[in-house]
């Protein structure tokens, strides 16, 4: 096959460089005659699937018995939490993980963002009423909450949304742009407080119930500051490249994980206190280098999912650590212990059940199976 070279010369204080950009090779052939289409499926959440079609996305929910309850096609947004789709000229979201849907408004500006969390209760719709102003629309189960704002959009910063409603918003203090502050709303809506800020930030976390607010600055040192009503806590970073995993449900407790190349370890802190509670390497012995870890945290552990090597295969395994100690409580394999799987899952918490959703299926997690060491945790 020959392959076709667009060629540059560049000619600097008589140097010439030749620049080779190979042309794209086509599509690959993997059927014969006319290709009529492709279809493709996959979970989204418990019970409900994504299908994509020749026609475009459609979304389907399914009761507890396996059969249909409800469909839609031609999904123009398919997010973790939420849908989107087009009626009559009008966006509709429909929450994934929960019955509700509602109109999403119209407002009327060039500046616009949504965002929802995973198990759809909560949906923020984020817009610029005036030029350089931000505000936000709050809604629980497609009915609204309350609105925020208007304030002084701050180098086009968005709302970070966490998993139980709650919001922080780098914002201007006022129109002159001279002080930056961090804003904390809680779910309803309700600012809980705001404080300055000095630097350029990274990301910004809400804690639970915006009680708190969980900062990286963009600097070379990786620290972290927390910020509450009564002030601020700095610490060092948890170690290189550290990032924010989640927080230990209605605390000011939050999982952390650094890494160096493919190795990880991971940190629980209690930012309210300043305080590291534990610290432990990764649990798993053989991680392929490419798989990520899906996390969630229970009243009793950290659940972590991934893929791990085992007999030269790339498994499906988990690990549940008891929240107070660190300490690896039970593992999970597949039967056969070897069994290859390869396709992407995450861990998905809705009220208090947990469940595990990959590609081509979907799983409940028993917690109670954890501490008994039966349903294949060992």
């Amino acid at each position: 096959m020959k392959i076709r070279l667009i060629v540059v010369a560049i000619v600097v204080l008589g140097c010439t460089n030749i620049l080779f950009a190979p042309v794209p090779a086509p599509a690959p052939i993997t059927m014969p005659g006319k290709m009529i289409g492709t279809i493709s499926a996959h979970w989204i959440g418990p019970n409900v699937s994504a299908t994509k079609r020749p026609d475009g996305v459609s979304v389907t929910w399914f009761d507890a018995n396996g059969k249909v309850k409800d469909a839609v096609a031609n999904v123009q947004t398919l997010e973790p939490g939420f849908i989107i789709v087009e009626r009559d000229g009008h966006a509709i979201v429909r929450g994934v993980n929960r019955d509700w849907q509602m109109e999403l408004p119209n407002k009327h500006t060039s500046e616009g963002y949504i965002t929802g969390t995973t198990d759809s209760r909560y949906f923020v719709q984020q817009f610029e009423p005036h030029e350089g102003e931000i505000s936000a629309d709050i809604y629980a189960d497609g009915k609204l909450l309350g609105s925020i704002g208007p304030y002084v959009n701050y180098l086009g910063n968005e709302v970070e949304l966490g998993d139980d409603g709650s919001i922080a918003l780098l914002t201007w203090k006022t129109k002159d742009e001279r002080t930056a502050q961090i804003v904390a709303i809680g779910p309803a809506g309700k600012e809980t407080f705001r404080v300055d800020w000095d630097g350029s930030v990274r990301n910004a976390v809400p804690a639970p119930g915006a009680a708190g607010v969980l900062v990286q600055p963009n600097d070379a040192r990786g620290g972290f500051i927390f910020y509450d009503a009564k002030g601020r806590c700095a610490m060092p970073g948890p170690g290189p490249n550290g990032r924010f995993v989640a927080w230990v449900p209605g605390t000011m407790t939050a999982l952390m994980e650094t890494s160096v190349s493919y190795d990880a370890s991971w940190q629980l802190i209690d930012w309210q206190a300043g305080k590291p509670i534990w610290k432990i390497d990764h649990p798993t012995p053989a991680p392929t280098d490419w798989s990520t870890t899906s996390v969630a945290i229970t009243k009793d552990y950290v659940l972590m999912a991934e893929h791990e090597m085992v007999q030269r295969c790339p498994v499906r395994t988990m690990y549940a650590l008891d929240l107070k100690t660190g300490k690896v409580v039970a593992h999970w394999l597949p039967k056969p212990r070897g069994y290859p799987t390869t396709d992407s899952q995450t861990l998905l918490k809705l009220g208090e059940h947990v469940y595990l959703v990959a590609d081509s299926e979907c799983s409940e997690i028993k917690l109670d199976d954890i501490a008994a060491h039966r349903g294949g945790w060992e």
